[in-house]
């Protein structure tokens, strides 16, 4: 059998039991007194992205948030128009979730990093043809995230950026903390079934109880 739990397996390791941010990486990448917007592009090679695409006319896009006074810095698979470039940052792999928590905003094409934001309380705008469930979850129960479809023009990302930027701190912690309370964290239940099958093999003194789960 399987087990279906209440949560997202991203909190496993961005639960704030198990993840304290850094709040000195937004300066590594120079984050100036602004908004921190974080753009991630995705290369759409992989065989689930065949056919599906992401946010269009960067430039005008990135001009955008410019003009509402945002810092935007770009996280790429792939190279960059010359006049993007600049913004471009490179972090260790393991640093990106202290620049998430940080950020104002995200902005991208990845579907797991706008999960990612969205559990870390910083809202984001999901530009793509992909979907998935745990998306539509965050943008309707818990509004911590938006999409929009490939194709999406400018104007109409700029708009829903800007709306989401407007946000107060307090609203978001709010969603965050009400997701919190209604999600588990995914590796206290690793944790428990491992140790409950340990005890059932008779290798553990005592049985420990597995969060309430749905079995099928």
């Amino acid at each position: 059998h399987h087990r279906r739990y209440p949560g997202y397996h991203e909190l496993a390791y961005l639960h704030p039991d198990r993840f304290e941010p850094d709040p000195a990486v937004p300066a590594a990448v120079g984050s100036d007194d602004g908004p921190l917007v974080v753009l991630r592009l995705v290369s759409w090679t992989a065989a689930h992205d065949v056919g599906r695409g992401g946010v269009g006319d960067l430039e005008r896009v990135i001009a955008g948030l410019e003009r509402f006074g945002a810092t935007v810095r770009i996280s790429a698979e792939g190279r960059l128009p010359p006049a993007l470039a600049t913004r471009r940052f490179e972090l260790p792999a393991h640093r990106i979730h202290d620049l998430l928590a940080r950020a104002d905003l995200f902005l991208g094409e990845s579907a797991t990093m706008a999960a990612e934001s969205a559990l870390l309380g910083t809202p984001a705008l999901y530009v793509s043809g992909l979907r998935a469930g745990v998306l539509e979850e965050l943008e309707r129960r818990y509004r911590l995230l938006r999409w929009l479809s490939e194709g999406s023009r400018p104007d109409e990302i700029l708009s829903h950026a800007r709306e989401l930027l407007e946000i107060r701190e307090s609203t978001l912690a709010s969603r965050r903390r009400r997701l919190l309370a209604e999600r588990i964290d995914a590796t206290d239940l690793v944790v428990a079934v491992v140790e409950d099958a340990a005890g059932a093999a008779g290798t553990a003194t005592q049985k420990p109880s597995v969060p309430e789960v749905v079995r099928r």
